[in-house]
C-alpha cells in the first residue's frame, strides 16, 4: 500500500515540490473526515491517510511527511500519550491537532509536546488550507478564539509565573489586535 502511493506521490502537485518531504498525512478514522480534508487540499499536495495509530506510526517514520493532520477526537490519536508518541516518532513532522472540544489547557499541553498546530474541526476549506500553510511556513497556528489565552499562559510560563498578569483593557487589546492578524 505504501508502494502504490509512493508512486501516486510522484505524480501530485506539492507545495514546494513533489518530494515525499512535502506529502501530508492525514490520521482519522473518519471517511467523512478525510474526504474533507481531502477536497480542502486538493491540488497543493500529496496526501496519504491512516486511520489507526499503529500505520500512522509507520507512515511517520517511512514517508516522513512534512504534515500531519491529526483527529484528536478518535479514541487511538486523542491521548497525550499517543500524541507525544506519534511526535517522538518523526520530531521533523510539523503535527496539526484538530478536535471538537477545544480547550486552552489542550492546546497548550500539545504546543509543549510539540505539536506546531492546535485548533476545531472546521467544514470551512479554507480553514485547513491556512493551518497548513501557516504551519509548513514554520510558523505556529492556533484557532483564533484560542489565540489570546494561549499567548497569555505562554508569556506566564516565560516569566516563570503561574497566573494571568494581564488586566482586562490589555486582555481586549490583545484580542482586538489577534483579531487583525488573523484576517491578513
Amino acid at each position: 500500500m505504501l508502494q502504490q502511493f509512493r508512486n501516486g506521490a510522484r505524480e501530485a502537485h506539492s507545495f514546494g515540490g513533489t518530494s515525499r518531504r512535502r506529502m501530508i498525512l492525514l490520521a482519522s478514522p473518519s471517511k467523512i473526515l478525510c474526504q474533507r480534508w481531502r477536497e480542502a487540499l486538493a491540488g497543493i499536495s500529496p496526501i496519504h491517510q491512516n486511520t489507526d495509530k499503529r500505520t500512522v506510526l509507520q507512515s511517520l517514520r517511512e514517508l516522513k511527511p512534512k504534515i500531519l493532520l491529526l483527529d484528536f477526537d478518535n479514541t487511538q490519536f486523542g491521548t497525550l500519550r499517543s500524541l507525544r508518541e506519534i511526535i517522538q516518532t518523526n520530531p521533523s513532522t510539523r503535527v496539526i491537532v484538530f478536535t471538537k472540544k477545544v480547550t486552552p489547557k489542550d492546546a497548550i499541553t500539545a504546543m509543549k509536546l510539540g505539536a506546531k498546530g492546535y485548533g476545531p474541526m472546521s467544514r470551512n476549506r479554507n480553514f485547513v488550507r491556512r493551518a497548513i500553510h501557516i504551519v509548513s511556513g514554520g510558523e505556529i497556528w492556533i484557532g483564533r478564539q484560542l489565540a489570546a489565552v494561549v499567548i497569555e499562559e505562554l508569556v506566564n510560563l516565560h516569566r516563570g509565573r503561574g497566573r494571568s498578569d494581564l488586566k482586562p483593557q490589555d486582555r481586549c487589546a490583545l484580542n482586538k489586535r489577534l483579531d487583525q492578524l488573523s484576517r491578513r
